[in-house]
């Protein structure tokens, strides 16, 4: 081990695994619990880093798709992932939904999943049922000292940050990259159009909806009924809350607690506009939830709502929202020879 093996983790995969479990605490900035760790790489750099709890995927029907979902929207080509746990079993179960849901995504390539033992001390291959048996002939992990970590850290987090802002400034240029964003570029610009309601305005229950984005608080039960039914029955409304959600930048921003909370308390068509409104929220701020809200607009409209089966299609394509820049051209970030699209309509809601 040596300062310059944790300076290069700009280059992670240079790096010995019992080098990178070392790293793990700094990396994520505390000691690691009971959690999934992933690391994504591209073209061997890093470029993204998530935890997920491991009651939250063993607990949680979904909780394995919505972590690979989260991957599957960064586009990364490589992922480590590291499972921690109090007991062997719940890092291998962690371990094997996390691997079988990444899969369905496309994303088969997780270099040798770790497993760490319970004292946090050693560590196997996710393949090595050794660890279950023998525990005190694996490897140690190899921590580094405090201020190499820290500048390991720092390493690691700034080749991240440059491969996020370089792909949202210049996407992948490769034919079927291109072809995706083509696509959520044509659904993306058709989507305030699937109401009709290009001329319709919002009626009275804006300055209720309004007050509702405004609100830090979630809204009582009645009034999210209210606000479901709303929605669903003015389209101008409906218009109106998902130009507010393109207009943000985050998942908060673009209110998903709020259509999360109509969601949870209406049902038949208010719960599928609201679940969908929260899958599109969810997909601007690259949430995971965005793959249950997803399941849940599509469990509950029974007409073929044009809301969700739009929203349904562009989640579905797997291009980060990053890709499409800006609210009234959203053309301006679609790599150069795909095919014309037309940028989003901008519209004056009174």
């Amino acid at each position: 081990m040596s300062l310059q093996s944790y300076v290069a983790c700009g280059d992670i995969a240079s790096l010995e695994p019992g080098e990178i479990l070392g790293l793990v605490p700094y990396l994520i900035g505390r000691q690691p619990v009971a959690e999934l760790v992933g690391i994504g790489l591209r073209n061997d750099r890093p470029c993204a880093l998530r935890t997920k709890r491991l009651p939250a995927i063993l607990g949680n029907p979904t909780g394995a798709e919505q972590f690979a979902y989260w991957w599957r929207a960064t586009g990364t080509d490589e992922l480590r992932l590291i499972a921690y746990g109090p007991e062997l079993a719940d890092g291998f179960e962690a371990l094997s939904r996390a691997i079988a849901a990444l899969a369905a995504c496309g994303i088969t390539d997780q270099a040798r999943p770790l497993v760490v033992t319970p004292d946090r001390h050693r560590w196997a291959y996710f393949e090595d049922r050794t660890l279950e048996s023998d525990p005190g002939e694996l490897p140690e992990i190899d921590c580094p000292r405090p201020a190499w970590g820290r500048l390991g850290a720092l390493a690691f987090h700034t080749a991240c940050t440059a491969a996020r802002e370089a792909e949202a400034l210049a996407p992948l240029a490769d034919a079927q990259t291109r072809r995706e964003c083509a696509q959520a570029q044509q659904l993306a610009t058709d989507l305030l159009a699937v109401t009709d309601a290009a001329e319709a305005p919002p009626g009275d229950d804006r300055p209720h909806l309004e007050a509702a984005m405004r609100s830090e608080t979630a809204p009582p039960a009645a009034e999210a009924v209210y606000l479901g039914v709303a929605l669903a029955t003015d389209p101008g409304l409906c218009d109106f809350a998902v130009q507010a959600i393109w207009e943000a930048d985050t998942a908060a921003e673009a209110h998903l607690g709020l259509w999360c909370q109509i969601a949870c308390h209406t049902t038949g068509t208010p719960r599928a506009v609201a679940a969908a409104l929260a899958a599109l929220a969810a997909w601007r701020g690259e949430d995971p939830l965005v793959a249950e809200a997803v399941r849940a607009a599509r469990e509950a409209d029974k007409f073929g709502l044009a809301i969700v089966e739009a929203v349904e299609a562009i989640v579905g394509t797997g291009v980060p929202a990053a890709y499409l820049d800006g609210v009234d051209t959203l053309d301006a970030s679609v790599p150069s020879g795909t095919a014309a699209t037309q940028p989003m309509r901008s519209k004056e809601v009174a």
